[in-house]
């Protein structure tokens, strides 16, 4: 999840879950079932930017297989993210914008069918690729535990001591 063992500890999280720690681990799998999904994972988001909850919320929007799954518990997820949910950057977290844009990217529109409409007129983050460069340092679509932004770099392995090397793509390890 990013967050420090030792600062987990801290938090009186659990080091061993992805999806445990105070801040910092925010994901768009909201139901918590290793995907984020556009009918899932996008709905729960614009309904809770709507203001929905109880069982307006999460009806017909949580996954089978999912670790979240109450209400209670993704109200609580999504209000504490509230301020990673401004995907355009203008300052205000609103359904018809950044929940739209969310929804659409979960969906897999890209360019100006990404953004057309859904952009608030003081966006600082306005065009398709910067919208999607945000989104993509919040989401873990194949929830494999790396987010999407950091997908196509190549892995770092840290060696004992100072010393460390970083493997491209391709090379045998």
């Amino acid at each position: 999840d990013g967050v420090s063992d030792a600062q987990e500890a801290v938090d009186g999280t659990d080091p061993l879950s992805r999806f445990s720690c105070k801040t910092g681990c925010f994901s768009f799998d909201v139901d918590e079932n290793l995907e984020a999904k556009p009918l899932t994972d996008g709905l729960l988001v614009i309904r809770h930017l709507f203001g929905f909850s109880g069982d307006s919320l999460t009806s017909g929007a949580v996954s089978g297989g999912a670790n979240r799954g109450s209400s209670d518990a993704i109200a609580t997820y999504l209000k504490d993210a509230d301020s990673q949910l401004d995907i355009d950057g203008d300052g205000e977290v609103r359904p018809l914008t950044d929940g739209l844009l969310i929804l659409r990217h979960l969906f897999g529109f890209a360019g100006n069918a990404l953004i057309d409409g859904a952009v608030g007129a003081s966006a600082e983050r306005g065009t398709s690729a910067v919208v999607v460069a945000q989104l993509q340092t919040l989401m873990d679509t194949d929830g494999d535990g790396i987010l999407d932004s950091d997908e196509d770099q190549p892995p770092v392995i840290a060696l004992i001591g100072e010393a460390s090397i970083t493997l491209v793509e391709g090379d045998d390890y």
